[in-house]
């Protein structure tokens, strides 16, 4: 079982003219490398759409013939998402999916919170799991050694998030995008992904929002090819 992770696409954000990206271009490039892989199923970490570009993001990932599990970024409105109700709890939109390779929970960090009825949630599933245990969420939870997102924009409650992820004793397996980078870090059994944005790059350790250089890209989630699995990124330049 293979996973393409994409993260942060901003499709119609104002910023694409002014960048000179052409997003949609990006998107299907991205797209057409995944088919190429055989790789069928995609998991997406907020961050998708304006809601104007929102219909053509799933109709597009439709005629594709993809899988597609997907959370919410603070960037979208879930009001044109196109929700599943039953992973409707409260506000916040999180659910399992359920795998035989491992357990793949998927989270809402769209107000920059996890809220506790979630975190007892996703704590209480990850005890139940015999699986590897792969997260998907937009916000990452462990810092970047005080990067710029890191002070400006992280996630609230990332301290208690993180106290309560170890304190299951399990390996857990992050995969997060918000940051428009690519940063992979380890702390007390949870291994976190961060994923480069389809959009653009933001440098790490400026004093002020700077967009990087670096290409956009995804990454690949292997299953099968070594225990627990493999992960890696693939940019396009």
């Amino acid at each position: 079982m293979k996973l393409a992770h994409i993260t942060d696409i901003h499709l119609g954000h104002r910023f694409e003219q002014k960048f000179g990206v052409d997003i949609k271009k990006n998107l299907i490039t991205v797209l057409e490398d995944v088919c190429l892989r055989n790789i069928s199923q995609i998991a997406v970490t907020g961050d998708i759409a304006e809601d104007d570009e929102s219909a053509w993001f799933f109709d597009t990932i439709e005629e594709y013939g993809f899988e597609m599990h997907f959370v919410l970024g603070n960037h979208d409105n879930p009001q044109v998402m196109g929700l599943h109700p039953e992973h409707m709890h409260g506000s916040c939109y999180f659910y399992k999916v359920d795998a035989e390779q491992a357990t793949l929970l998927f989270c809402d960090t769209r107000e920059a919170y996890l809220d506790e009825e979630q975190l007892c949630w996703l704590v209480k599933e990850m005890k139940a799991s015999t699986l590897p245990i792969l997260v998907f969420l937009h916000h990452p939870v462990l810092d970047c050694d005080n990067s710029f997102m890191d002070r400006k924009y992280a996630l609230k409650n990332r301290e208690t998030v993180r106290t309560a992820l170890q304190s299951t004793g399990k390996e857990v397996h992050l995969f997060c995008g918000h940051y428009h980078t690519t940063d992979e870090r380890s702390d007390l059994g949870i291994h976190q992904y961060i994923t480069p944005s389809i959009f653009y790059q933001i440098k790490k350790y400026s004093e002020t929002l700077e967009r990087d250089d670096k290409p956009f890209g995804y990454r690949i989630i292997d299953l099968d090819e070594q225990k627990p699995f493999a992960t890696r990124t693939l940019d396009f330049s």
